[in-house]
């Protein structure tokens, strides 16, 4: 596999359309219809609301697969090079907002070096794929397009994934059925050409899913039935903590929550999937939401930093209870980007959001 190198090109240029694509001879398959997005209606504890009109698009396009022959794939941004070098933005974590992406995230020029694979390459990659909380919903989430199109893994020669390295992730990948021999882990900066690639988008928006999601993860552990546990998740040496992080625990524990770290657990799909309650930080700590049964109540506390609607949207896919808590930081809000300030939050709030999830 080769490694791509950034030259002074104008990469906006070399951007390309599906719809450009398949007057060009790329074959489509569509997965889902163009419908409206019902916006979720988040319970709410404090004095702010969950911005839902600030997170969603009302409208979700059609989602499909993309057939594109003699193409290159390039690791971490999920960039498919079609045969003339044009890279095609709507099938990244960026869908037809070409206006975010910046240089760092930008299409290379295809590396004429990369390496060469045989037949059918099925691209489940996206836009910083190789961290956990980008890799499971918005790279192997695509998986379920897939699906939705008709796509019969068999034909397929060669999966393509970032380079995601975690034993969660592992289990995650066996759950799929996709850790088999043709499994490829494209690094950042490394590019693979195959003669066919199918590239499905995003099985939704940008930080906006479709329900297909839960259930692609869900049905990988067997639809467990609904569990008992009651997690707060905690983030032990991460950024971005509530400044009242020892009040909570307190809290949390005199209403019978476990405090549970993700890192340190030996399967977090199956602790997910076996709570009855999980309230947690906004932030990749709760990508196990994919796997959390219908109707487990979900409390996410948010700085006002950080504001996106990622696991929002999960729980609204899943049919899950949501609830969120607020809070302040001085850190300036962004519409990119992580905060790693922390922040302070009203504590009535969070004692009347958990007794509202263990009710």
């Amino acid at each position: 596999m080769g490694l791509f190198r950034r030259t002074h090109d104008d990469w906006r240029a070399r951007l390309r359309t599906i719809d450009e694509s398949t007057a060009d001879g790329a074959v489509w398959h569509r997965a889902t219809d163009a419908a409206p997005y019902p916006l979720p209606a988040p319970q709410q504890f404090g004095d702010r609301a969950v911005p839902v009109e600030q997170f969603f698009e009302p409208h979700m396009p059609e989602r499909g697969v993309l057939e594109v022959p003699a193409a290159t794939i390039v690791g971490s941004g999920g960039w498919v090079l079609d045969a003339a070098g044009r890279g095609l933005h709507e099938l990244t974590w960026f869908g037809s907002r070409a206006d975010l992406i910046t240089d760092p995230e930008a299409p290379p020029l295809p590396d004429r070096r990369a390496r060469r694979r045989r037949g059918t390459a099925l691209v489940l990659m996206s836009t910083w794929g190789e961290h956990y909380g980008h890799f499971v919903p918005d790279a192997l989430g695509r998986l379920a397009v897939v699906r939705a199109a008709g796509i019969d893994l068999d034909q397929i020669d060669t999966i393509v994934v970032p380079d995601h390295r975690s034993a969660e992730g592992d289990r995650v990948l066996r759950r799929l059925g996709l850790d088999d021999d043709r499994l490829v882990r494209l690094a950042r900066g490394e590019q693979v050409r195959a003669d066919r690639v199918l590239a499905p988008t995003l099985p939704g928006l940008r930080r906006q899913y479709l329900p297909m999601v839960p259930r692609l993860f869900r049905a990988s552990l067997g639809d467990p039935a609904p569990g008992t546990r009651r997690l707060l998740v905690v983030r032990r040496g991460y950024e971005r903590e509530p400044v009242e992080q020892a009040a909570i625990e307190q809290l949390a524990l005199d209403r019978g929550f476990e405090l549970y770290d993700p890192m340190q657990s030996a399967d977090q799909a199956a602790d997910f999937a076996a709570a009855a309650v999980v309230v947690g930080v906004s932030g990749s700590a709760l990508t196990g939401l994919v796997h959390c049964a219908p109707g487990t109540a979900v409390v996410e506390l948010f700085s006002d930093a950080h504001l996106y609607g990622y696991y929002c949207s999960l729980a609204a896919a899943g049919d899950l209870r949501y609830g969120a808590v607020i809070g302040r930081s001085d850190d300036a809000p962004r519409d990119m980007g992580p905060s790693a300030a922390p922040f302070s939050l009203d504590l009535d709030a969070v004692t009347a959001a958990l007794d509202w999830a263990v009710a």
